[in-house]
């Protein structure tokens, strides 16, 4: 059986645009420096294992076989328990970059503007 060929997650277009996005997050917030770049090369290591965990569960789903000596059987595939983690980090990595500010922030503004719209109408 031939190897898969494996996607190469951190040389995508989707990895670069999400890097450059969040350097020119930390630059217009006045916190460009080695500390936040290092949050940032963790946070987008953390996207590519989740990226290829995901691709995993795709391929092989949540439940897997196994065979274990004699034994055969089905268990979950540790996959979905280690993405789950992965997403947690991720989300903190994302609070210490101020991204959780800046989303309520965002939403308030959103909020606001939709409010005053309402009232332009009646």
């Amino acid at each position: 059986m031939a190897e898969e060929k494996k996607k190469h997650w951190n040389k995508t277009k989707a990895y670069k645009e999400m890097r450059e996005q969040m350097v020119a997050d930390l630059k217009a917030a006045g916190i460009y420096n080695a500390y936040f770049l290092d949050k940032i090369d963790r946070f987008m290591s953390l996207w590519v294992q989740a990226k290829e965990l995901e691709e995993d569960l795709a391929v092989r789903g949540i439940r897997v076989e196994y065979c274990n000596g004699t034994q055969r059987g089905e268990t979950d595939n540790k996959s979905l328990d280690k993405l789950m983690k992965v997403y947690d980090r991720m989300d903190e990595l994302h609070r210490q970059l101020g991204y959780q500010e800046t989303v309520k922030a965002a939403r308030q503004a959103q909020a606001k503007m939709s409010a005053e719209g309402e009232d332009d109408e009646l």
